[in-house]
């Protein structure tokens, strides 16, 4: 948080529901689908699952996908 305030960008806040946006209609994958695999409860599958959630973020991607929504704090 303090890099983002050091630039003049708004701190992130409650980051569950970005990552949800961020996976239902980026351009670019913001994380990487765990579709193998499994527990014994659940299969793992392609999209979200409760085994994997939204699988390994891809930090790289979700920066891209982020940063442009940030505002400058005033």
């Amino acid at each position: 948080m303090t890099c983002l305030t050091s630039e003049g960008l708004a701190p992130l806040g409650d980051l569950n529901p970005l990552l949800y946006q961020v996976a239902k209609g980026a351009a670019v994958p913001g994380s990487r689908d765990i579709a193998l695999g499994g527990n014994a409860v659940s299969p793992g599958g392609s999209g979200y699952d409760m085994v994997t959630g939204l699988g390994s973020p891809n930090v790289g991607n979700l920066v891209k996908n982020i940063l442009p929504t940030r505002t400058v704090a005033r």
